[in-house]
Order: structure tokens, then C-alpha cells, then sequence
């Protein structure tokens, strides 16, 4: 019996593009290209410096898409020079915040264990932490995929309550896919998240397990996201570079809602 009990959610990752300017004119371009249901199963995350404005103007133009950051610290204040709160974010109108993707970890040593620390924060301030998991393509080749993925689950969700972890969102993106075209097979995606699932019905029991949304992100393109949304425990998409386009973006959006209804 298929286990799908919520319309599939289609998030973007912008990572370090778009200016104040540009990123007004995306959201309005954005909102014209979508119907209001769509909108509301759609996220973008964006840098820090536009996400007030953004807001501000989602309102104006009755923008339902949801907004969020890219990451955020674990204390809600303090002497932490260049880092932003899950406080300040909330404040801002935030409703996402992504914790512990691959750039992150590659190029700022973010661990498992700081992720942990961030999701804790994010959680007290009502933000869904949005957590990275995958492996390395050298992982892939020999075969510790699974081990990763275990490993990953456990410190990364470490001490949250069944409660918090249902309030989360687990984005598996297998790093050697991400910026690089290639994408697992849909077979491989979906085995991956039902392993995540069953860690997850193992460790919070089946409520938690079943409820939690996992998505896929890794090269998702327009011509593969109707494909991979209708995996079983596949219950999104996290784009990146396609997510810079708003035609693109909202295609990619109609695409993967229309291709799982019914």
C-alpha cells in the first residue's frame, strides 16, 4: 500500500546567487508562473541578506511560497562573529532552515554533530530543519552507502523526541550527484529512502517513521523530477541549480505535484 499522506514538497537552494534586485524581480516572476496550491508546496532558501525584503514582498503580492535560510547558528545569541540565529531567522519570517548540506560540510567542517546543535536550535524556534545526509562517491563505489546513511540518521537526529523529529525534513543527496548531471537510479532513490524510513520507524517508532518527510535532491532537472517524486517514500524534491530559473523552477514544481496526484 502506497504510504503517501501529504502532496509532495518542491524546494530550491539558491546557495551564494542572486542580488537584492534579482531576487525580488525571481519573486514576482515566480508568483505569476503559480497557482496558489502549487505555491504552497513550495519552498525557496536564499541568502540572508534578501530575506526580509523577499518576505516583505511575498506579502504584497500574496506570494504563498515558503522562504528560509541556508543555515544557522546553534546558540540564539552571543559573541559569534558572521553568524546568524535560528532567532533571527524566525523573526525575519523564515519557516526553513538547511543544516548540514555538502558545500557546508566541505567547505566550513560543518560534522553530523553540529548539525545535531543547529536542528535543536532551529527547533525551539519553530523553524524545520531541513538536514543533509549522503554519501561520497567513494562510498558509493565500496559499497558503505548504507553505513553512511545509518550513521548520518543517528548523530544528526541525536537525543530529538519523536515529536521534534516529525517537525524535520531529511534531504537525501548523495554528494557525487550534486552539480555534476548524474542522478542514482530511481530504483536506488527510493531504496535509500525507505532505509532512512526504516531507521527512523526503528528509533521513534512507526508514527514518527511514517510521518516524516524525506526528499531527494542531487541533479534534479525538469526531465527526471516526475520520475524520482513518485518514489513510495520519496515525499519531495530539493533543487539546485534548475531552482535559479523561476520558469524553470515552477515547471519543475507543476511537474512533480501533477505527476503524484491522484
Amino acid at each position: 500500500m502506497n504510504r503517501r499522506i501529504k502532496s509532495p514538497i518542491v524546494g530550491g537552494n539558491w546557495k551564494m546567487y542572486n542580488t537584492m534586485s534579482q531576487s525580488l524581480d525571481y519573486v514576482r516572476r515566480l508568483r505569476s508562473l503559480l497557482e496558489d496550491e502549487e505555491q504552497t508546496r513550495a519552498f525557496v532558501l536564499m541568502p540572508f541578506t534578501v530575506l526580509y525584503a523577499v518576505k516583505t514582498l511575498m506579502a504584497q503580492i500574496n506570494c504563498r511560497v515558503s522562504i528560509g535560510a541556508q543555515d544557522a547558528f546553534w546558540e540564539d545569541r552571543g559573541a559569534y562573529t558572521g553568524e546568524v540565529s535560528s532567532a533571527m531567522l524566525s523573526e525575519v519570517g523564515c519557516k526553513f532552515v538547511l543544516l548540514g548540506h555538502c558545500e557546508r560540510r566541505r567547505f566550513f567542517f560543518e560534522t553530523d554533530e553540529t548539525v545535531n546543535r543547529k536542528a535543536r536550535a532551529a527547533l525551539r524556534h519553530a523553524l524545520t530543519p531541513i538536514i543533509c545526509i549522503g554519501e561520497t562517491l567513494v562510498e558509493r563505489e565500496t559499497g558503505q552507502t548504507e553505513e553512511k546513511i545509518h550513521r548520518q540518521v543517528a548523530a544528526t537526529l541525536d537525543g530529538l523526541t519523536a515529536t521534534e523529529v516529525q517537525q524535520c525534513i531529511i534531504a537525501y543527496e548523495p554528494i557525487w550527484a550534486i552539480g555534476t548531471d548524474q542522478t542514482p537510479r530511481v530504483e536506488r532513490v527510493e531504496e535509500v529512502h525507505s532505509l532512512i524510513r526504516a531507521l527512523l520507524k526503528q528509533k521513534y517508532y512507526d508514527e514518527a517513521g511514517q510521518s516524516i518527510r524525506i526528499i531527494y535532491g542531487g541533479s534534479v532537472h525538469l526531465d527526471n523530477c516526475v520520475e524520482l517524486a513518485r518514489g513510495e517514500n520519496v515525499d519531495g524534491l530539493f533543487v539546485g541549480r534548475d531552482s535559479l530559473d523561476p520558469v524553470t523552477f515552477a515547471q519543475i514544481i507543476r511537474a512533480a505535484c501533477a505527476g503524484t496526484s491522484g
